[in-house]
């Protein structure tokens, strides 16, 4: 039971003569505010939330509900709707400032959306010589915060994210070691999501050795035309650039493990349905050369 509010709470109007309902009118020099609470969804948060009047005082409001707070002063007040269920968000400003102008009704509206959470579902693979073989942490950030312990080997699926975009981020990766994954992720309400990190290690190498990297991209577009070409990086450093249909090659590059990464527009993404991610790990060989292939979708 929440507490009896301190604000004096009207509903839409007041009884008149006769039965009939007519609109409250606030005093010249004081205001009000009328509060609107709308929830979408399908794990409703069914004992409704809690309005807090400029951080101090509350009031109880339901999920589809409304209520009015009366004989406010003049000027800024602001307005947060808590005791969210986890489950759910508020899809606009929270908290809202409210302008209350004396004698007349501000109103503010909050869209509440409730979603059952999503899974994730972390498949780690690493390969090559000298393996990192006590695991990798995985971090997710953005929507929320959570993290994630990764054998070097397996799947582990982590459950009750928020739906949403999440940021990925691999750490604990040894030296002698590349993780390849997608930066970013989708949990879909009530779904599992999967992720695939790929781990290459490799031994150290031999000093003075070098050999080059085959970097090759096909762009699939929609709507909006291709770019004309991407940027290349090797290690975190741009070094080329690369037709977004064709390929070009990296020579003199130093033995051992590198990351190629493609750099693109704001509208094209890499790591859908099971392609390759936009940063890949490759090894290198002394007088060899090595592939990276980017498949790249660009939609409006």
């Amino acid at each position: 039971m929440s507490r009896q509010p301190s604000l004096l709470l009207l509903l839409l109007g007041t009884t008149a003569c006769g039965g009939v309902t007519a609109p409250s009118v606030p005093p010249p020099d004081l205001g009000a505010i009328r509060v609107q609470v709308v929830t979408h969804g399908s794990a409703i948060d069914l004992d409704g939330y809690t309005v807090w009047l400029d951080g101090e005082d509350s009031a109880r409001v339901g999920i589809q509900d409304s209520l009015t707070l009366s004989r406010l002063e003049k000027g800024s007040h602001s307005l947060q709707l808590g005791d969210l269920d986890p489950a759910c968000q508020v899809s606009v400003a929270n908290p809202q400032s409210v302008i209350v102008t004396g004698g007349q009704s501000a109103s503010a509206r909050f869209d509440v959306v409730c979603a059952p959470p999503g899974a994730l579902a972390v498949t780690v693979s690493t390969t090559g010589t000298l393996l990192d073989s006590d695991g990798y942490t995985l971090t997710l950030s953005g929507v929320g915060n959570a993290i994630i312990a990764l054998p070097p080997n397996g799947t582990v699926t982590m459950r009750g994210l928020r739906p949403g975009v999440w940021s990925v981020a691999v750490t604990g990766v040894a030296s002698n070691c590349q993780a390849s994954t997608s930066s970013r992720v989708q949990i879909d309400s009530g779904a599992t999501t999967s992720l695939g990190i790929n781990v290459q290690c490799a031994a150290p190498p031999p000093s003075g050795g070098v050999g080059q990297i085959r970097v090759v991209v096909s762009t699939t577009a929609v709507v909006v035309p291709a770019p004309s070409s991407y940027l290349v990086s090797l290690d975190g450093n741009l070094v080329d650039t690369i037709p977004s249909n064709g390929s070009v090659t990296l020579t003199d590059v130093p033995v051992g493990i590198h990351r190629v990464q493609l750099r693109v527009a704001s509208y094209c993404f890499g790591g859908f349905l099971g392609t390759p991610p936009l940063d890949q790990a490759v090894v290198v060989p002394a007088g060899g050369s090595a592939a990276v292939r980017f498949s790249v979708l660009c939609l409006n």
